[in-house]
């Protein structure tokens, strides 16, 4: 938690923030007015990422419905289909439930960065779970780096991120 030290800071600062967003929004965004306001907040905070079990190494995750929410009340099947298209990341977990690591957005959207290097590893037969780990480990060629921090970062050549892509996606389809 940044600049707070417990939860009930946190909580302040949060609430601080969104009562500042909320009156923008207000003051701004009249058709917003004519939303019901539970339907809205419950909008809101779909989208945000939940604590799971995995997130110290590759989260926090999304769930489908917060992804959808995310990508602006898009339909499961778009869902699916970036999926197979390989421009969106998921994960299965072991009780069959379907994840989205929140690295991979940009806003409202899967950052183009990540999107580029995630089609380089879309036919290599692995699962989500690998894939999502590879940007999540730190890598020699990236001087120690992960490759979703150098993707991350707009100004970090993208290429050095693409031709170790590549070179796991050779690996894993040869095993």
């Amino acid at each position: 938690m940044i600049g707070v030290t417990s939860v009930a800071e946190f909580k302040v600062a949060l609430m601080e923030s969104l009562e500042a967003g909320v009156d923008e929004l207000v003051a701004t965004d009249a058709p917003a007015l004519h939303e019901d306001p539970a339907v809205l907040a419950r909008r809101m905070l779909a989208a945000v990422p939940r604590a799971h079990l995995y997130d110290q190494l590759v989260g926090p995750f999304f769930d489908l419905e917060g992804v959808r929410r995310l990508l602006g009340g898009t339909s499961r099947q778009a869902v699916h289909d970036r999926v197979k298209r390989g421009t969106l990341l998921q994960v299965r977990t072991s009780d069959d439930v379907l994840l989205y690591p929140a690295f991979q957005f940009d806003g409202t959207d899967v950052s183009p960065r990540i999107r580029q290097v995630l089609i380089h590893l879309r036919d290599a037969g692995v699962d989500g779970w690998t894939i999502a780990t590879w940007f999540s480990v730190p890598a020699a060629d990236l001087d120690g780096d992960s490759p979703r921090t150098r993707l991350v970062d707009a100004g970090a050549p993208i290429e050095p991120v693409e031709q170790l892509a590549i070179a796991a996606a050779r690996r894993w389809a040869a095993a």
